[in-house]
């Protein structure tokens, strides 16, 4: 399972208010405007790749690489 429980609350909640407001001419009150943008806050940085940095390929690498062709 990719998404987590709440994550698919959030993003359900989300989906229904768009479709009332768009399809059916609502007109959310301002705490509904609120709830949805923090939980589309909640959302996209729930479900993001984030960059792992492989702390073996830093500048240590580079100076071994170095050593090994001076070497040579």
């Amino acid at each position: 399972d990719l998404l987590g429980e709440k994550s698919l609350q959030n993003l359900s909640q989300i989906l229904s208010l768009a479709d009332l407001v768009k399809f059916a001419k609502y007109q959310p009150l301002p705490d509904d405007n609120n709830l949805t943008l923090v939980n589309s806050y909640f959302f996209v940085n729930d479900t993001k790749k984030e960059e792992i940095k492989n702390p073996e390929n830093t500048g240590d690498n580079e100076k071994t690489e170095e050593i090994e062709n001076s070497n040579n």
